[in-house]
């Protein structure tokens, strides 16, 4: 098994008592107020601050505001605040998190003690509630849309974000930006392409052709087609030295091993029983005195929320890419926390940290530079708490994230490679 931190959480019936407060507060956000909600910033700091959401009367005309709206998936027509059920509270967990991780990056992302207007949302997942959003004069009016999150609603929304040229930020969803072909889409979270591409380069910075053969072992499955064809592609373009070997299986790898070579083997499937077992049998290839084989494993991403035998892994050096790795000793993720718990009364779970980063990141563009911020998004790569935001631009599918981190296993646990 893979070991990570394990925060306390604290008991459901307190966290049911925080998030009652919290989607009476969202369902004042929600666009069935006239006004939409005003996110005040104190003045920066170091770390993370308390966000102070007020809806006033009456907006001074003094003042500048950037519009900024928030799509996510509450759902809160389903709920009744007396009577939150364990289950529709951990549906609402994503979202939840989320917002409130937004809230804290975009106080600690607006250094200019600018106001941010925000809209927020509520989609419901349902797509003719998004047919009634994109009709609100609150969303044309925006400078940036956050969300939505599901692929089938970035879908739906691409059209109005295109129509409007307003751009629109898909903050969690891995699916390819060729899904979607919205030159307005801003993707944070890479895709399976840029994983392939990360490993292929990985290998060709770090390895010599005439030492090495790059194994694939892939069964040819539309999965693994998925990730070992951009993989293979990257390879003959840019490191075309290195030989490519090809197998359906660790078996028929097996017969084929030569003496004296360096194999660096990418298991291009997240099959729990097919990669099980093909551990096991690299494992002993590699340590059994009889073969002794030297044989360095690159993994599937989605290895990293899997269960696998640690010591196989670490034995083979175990390699995988992801776009989300945090350390809890950094000083950053550190004071994360305790404002986390300080403002919500909750720890602080995968998708608040990823909010934050969003959050912090999009909110410094937009009081930043404006109305002209889009042009800034290539230009200012953002090391964030999870992930670095380091974007490029396709006229036809829209702005990608190309980072990804290289984490390996070690006394138990995973760390990162490379940066």
């Amino acid at each position: 098994m893979i070991l990570a931190p394990n925060h306390r959480q604290l008991l459901n019936g307190n966290r049911l008592l925080v998030i009652a407060v919290i989607l009476l507060l969202i369902e004042a956000c929600s666009p069935k107020v006239t006004k939409p909600v005003v996110v005040e910033t104190a003045k920066p700091v170091s770390v993370p601050t308390v966000v102070k959401v007020t809806k006033p009367k009456t907006e001074p005309q003094s003042k500048t505001y950037v519009t900024l709206s928030l799509l996510l998936p509450f759902k809160l027509d389903n709920y009744a605040l007396k009577k939150v059920t364990s289950e529709q509270l951990a549906k609402a967990d994503l979202p939840l998190d989320f917002y409130q991780g937004v809230l804290m990056g975009i106080d600690s992302g607006n250094k200019n003690s600018q106001n941010i207007k925000l809209n927020v949302f509520d989609t419901q997942e349902d797509e003719d509630r998004l047919t009634v959003l994109s009709k609100k004069a609150e969303l044309k009016e925006s400078q940036l849309i956050i969300g939505p999150i599901f692929p089938n609603e970035i879908k739906n929304m691409s059209t109005f974000s295109i129509a409007q040229n307003i751009p629109m930020v898909s903050p969690l969803a891995a699916s390819s930006p060729t899904d979607f072909s919205c030159p307005t889409l801003i993707s944070v979270t890479p895709d399976l392409v840029q994983h392939a591409v990360s490993i292929a380069d990985y290998i060709g910075a770090n390895y010599k052709p005439s030492e090495t053969i790059v194994v694939l072992i892939n069964s040819k499955t539309s999965s693994e087609e998925a990730f070992a064809s951009p993989l293979k592609q990257r390879l003959i373009e840019k490191f075309s030295s290195f030989p490519v070997q090809e197998f359906s299986s660790v078996n028929v790898y097996e017969t084929k091993i030569v003496k004296n070579k360096k194999y660096l083997l990418i298991f291009c499937s997240d099959n729990n029983k097919v990669v099980s077992s093909g551990l096991s049998k690299l494992y002993r290839l590699k340590t059994s005195p009889r073969t002794a084989y030297p044989i360095r494993l690159f993994g599937h991403p989605n290895w990293q929320k899997q269960h696998y035998n640690v010591e196989q892994l670490m034995a083979l050096q175990t390699v995988i890419s992801t776009s989300y790795f945090v350390d809890y000793k950094k000083p950053e993720l550190v004071d994360f926390v305790k404002n986390y718990r300080s403002q919500f009364k909750i720890e602080p779970g995968e998708y608040a940290i990823k909010g934050f980063d969003v959050g912090f990141y999009f909110a410094n563009l937009l009081v930043k530079h404006g109305k002209h911020y889009i042009d800034w998004v290539t230009k200012e790569k953002y090391k964030g708490l999870h992930n670095t935001l380091d974007f490029v631009f396709d006229e036809k599918f829209g702005y990608q994230n190309k980072h990804l981190q290289l984490l390996t296993y070690k006394n138990h646990r995973l760390v990162q490679l490379a940066d």
